[in-house]
């Protein structure tokens, strides 16, 4: 039986606190590193949250309980697995079951996408790909302790503004791959980071997520870009607020690149991780159909709109208007 967490399961939250996967870096690394999030606690008092937990449960055996928790933000197309707990329970037969079932709730709020990042190695990657997920970019994630010192002119890091925002499409749109672009939500939505521009031409955008225990960094830096070093060293001293708090940079495979010079920071370096995605809809394309006679064109056929079909019990939702005109 799968059902939202409640009272009930408070004992079993508290005996995996420790224990649970988390599967939203950001998350896992700003907020809390190894704890259970409070979002459990939250999704039954204030839904309101955008926080969703529930329960796997087997013939009312409340310590094979298996607790799992997305996020999502009203109108968003997008959705995040948060974490899975216990970890030592994830080849559960139940866990497929209880992913399914957070992938129906997450279509039925509207999501197109569910999102989970995971290490490549672990029970729990192989348990993503039965349940559907599928590899759209790989990740690693690198510590920096400290700021980086001066070294001659330093490049000009400023915090980002509304203004910025058409250069941060361009930029975004010749840098990152279209696999990855229609996975994730684009950077300018909840812009928060830091611009650098030479002239007129936006080099590098650097998108910042704030949390208690870190702060996490996802560079997007043009690789034409000169003294790339000085420019990453100079992120470490822009940052806002940053205080005694660890800074984690986000670096995605199509910017590799970036970790030579992470190096020469003395960073530390974690884990590769698989970045996933399960579809929640399927674009079908509906093509219009034109009849001809002697006189031209006639009777021309209605345009018919294409929709999203889900993948499960989700809503239908209209993708673009036409076979011609796409939002």
């Amino acid at each position: 039986m799968i059902r939202s967490f409640d009272w009930r399961d408070f004992p079993s939250l508290h005996r995996n606190r420790h224990h649970g996967l988390y599967l939203d870096t950001s998350v896992a690394l700003t907020r809390s590193l190894t704890r259970i999030p409070v979002g459990a606690l939250l999704s039954y008092v204030a839904p309101a949250t955008g926080i969703f937990t529930y329960v796997a449960t087997n013939d009312g055996d409340s310590s094979g309980r298996i607790i799992g928790q997305f996020s999502h933000n009203p109108g968003s197309h997008y959705a995040h697995l948060v974490f899975l707990a216990p970890e030592k329970a994830l080849a559960s037969p139940d866990t497929p079951a209880l992913l399914d079932y957070i992938a129906q709730q997450a279509g039925k709020r509207g999501a197109h996408n569910l999102l989970a990042e995971v290490n490549e190695r672990s029970v729990a990657f192989d348990v993503l790909r039965k349940a559907g997920f599928a590899i759209y970019s790989r990740q690693r994630i690198w510590r920096i302790d400290r700021e980086a010192g001066e070294n001659g002119e330093q490049p000009p890091w400023k915090p980002v503004t509304e203004k910025d925002q058409h250069a941060i499409r361009h930029l975004y749109s010749s840098l990152v791959p279209a696999l990855v672009q229609q996975a994730e939500p684009p950077p300018w939505e909840n812009m928060n980071g830091l611009v650098c521009y030479h002239g007129e031409e936006l080099l590098g955008y650097v998108r910042l997520i704030y949390g208690p225990h870190g702060i996490l960094a996802q560079p997007f830096i043009h690789p034409n870009v000169e003294q790339a070093s000085a420019h990453i060293a100079a992120i470490t001293r822009a940052i806002p607020s940053r205080r005694s708090r660890p800074l984690y940079m986000v670096v995605r495979s199509h910017q590799a690149w970036l970790e030579l010079y992470l190096t020469e920071l003395n960073a530390e370096p974690g884990l590769y991780q698989a970045v996933m995605v399960k579809r929640l809809v399927i674009p079908q394309k509906i093509v219009n159909t034109l009849k001809l006679n002697h006189t031209g064109l006639e009777n021309i056929q209605p345009e018919t709109p294409s929709v999203l079909i889900p993948s499960g019990n989700e809503p239908v939702v209209t993708l673009y208007d036409t076979a011609k005109n796409y939002r």
